[in-house]
């Protein structure tokens, strides 16, 4: 026989029991090595079973909030509060008006921690919500949650769950607590929400200035708006667009809307009297209330000035006519504040 081969006459089965080769044990780094690849097959197996582990939901570094507008009167505004603990505001429309415009201010340790412990039972990891899904006369609402490098962003209506309804709670009360100061650092301000409108302050004439002005109701980004003599609930007020071309469209209480010529000076701008048009509605515009002093076709009838990052000063050249037309109304035909928003 011959090492390692069978002779023809012999059998398979009895050589293979023969055969020294076939009979020698396995050496140990064969076995050490045999068992490590069933140990790693094994472990492979058992933690593909089990599946990804969870992901750690890393901490909330920045809190956005904003309100948008409703067909009513709903409250328009945007909050942020940072782990820094920095705390911007922007009120926008129907806040009180200590409220309206940019500020800043601080929020205490203790604040921050009750809003982040409230966020932490949020699932901020799984993916945002960005549709839209408001009842037909409900407000805009957007949350936005900021850890690392990365936003969770919801604005759909029923996703709101109680823990965010509390969250929201508090930062929509957040001014009366953290009482912040006005800032005209235009740099400080850029708000991640949309929903209140504008995003940072007004820096100057060329922020208001429209495109152009249209003889209908004013459409543009930035419009100013009275608040009817300073009563915040008027059913109607007077709006007034300024554009690049040199007029002013003001849209009265009524719903006549006249544009006027305009002229820009440094830090103002004149408005001269016109009257175009069916005045039905504001039949108040050409009566001269038995006074001497009263507007004049093509003359200067108004200055509007930049009092700050939200509101515009209207001085009228003829006051005592004013307050006539203005005690004719409930509203402020001719408001002397006017506060820039958007649509």
């Amino acid at each position: 026989m011959r090492l390692g081969h069978p002779e023809p006459d012999e059998g398979w089965e009895e050589w293979l029991l023969n055969d020294p080769v076939c009979q020698a044990e396995p050496d140990e780094a064969f076995l050490r090595m045999r068992n490590f690849i069933l140990i790693s097959l094994t472990s492979a197996l058992l933690l593909s079973c089990k599946g990804r582990p969870d992901r750690i939901k890393p901490p909330i570094n920045k809190i956005c909030y904003a309100a948008g507008s409703c067909f009513g009167r709903c409250p328009v505004f945007a909050v942020e509060v940072d782990s820094d603990l920095t705390y911007k505001y922007y009120g926008a429309n129907f806040v009180e008006p200590k409220e309206l415009g940019f500020f800043t201010g601080k929020v205490t340790r203790a604040y921050w921690d009750s809003l982040a412990t409230h966020l932490s039972k949020v699932n901020y990891l799984q993916p945002d919500t960005s549709q839209l899904n408001l009842p037909s006369d409900g407000p805009s609402l957007e949350l936005i949650l900021c850890f690392g490098k990365e936003q969770w962003k919801i604005t759909e209506y029923n996703a709101f769950s109680d823990t965010l309804r509390s969250v929201i709670a508090q930062l929509s009360n957040s001014f009366q607590e953290v009482k912040p100061q006005r800032s005209h650092d235009t740099t400080l301000f850029n708000f991640l929400t949309t929903a209140q409108g504008r995003q940072r302050p007004v820096r100057g004439w060329e922020d208001i200035l429209n495109d152009n002005a249209s003889d209908s109701y004013p459409t543009f980004s930035t419009t100013c708006y009275s608040y009817g003599g300073g009563i915040k609930d008027s059913v109607s007020h007077t709006a007034v667009s300024f554009s690049k071309q040199g007029t002013i469209h003001i849209m009265f209480p009524g719903g006549a809307g006249f544009t006027y010529q305009a002229k820009r000076e440094v830090n103002k701008i004149i408005m001269y009297w016109d009257v175009q048009g069916d005045i039905k509605d504001e039949p108040e515009l050409i009566e001269t209330f038995g006074l001497k002093a009263g507007p004049k076709f093509d003359r200067p009838f108004a200055e509007f000035t930049l009092e700050n990052d939200s509101t515009v000063k209207a001085h009228y050249l003829f006051p005592d006519w004013v307050r006539k037309v203005n005690a004719l109304k409930e509203d402020t035909v001719f408001p002397t504040i006017f506060v820039i928003r958007d649509f």
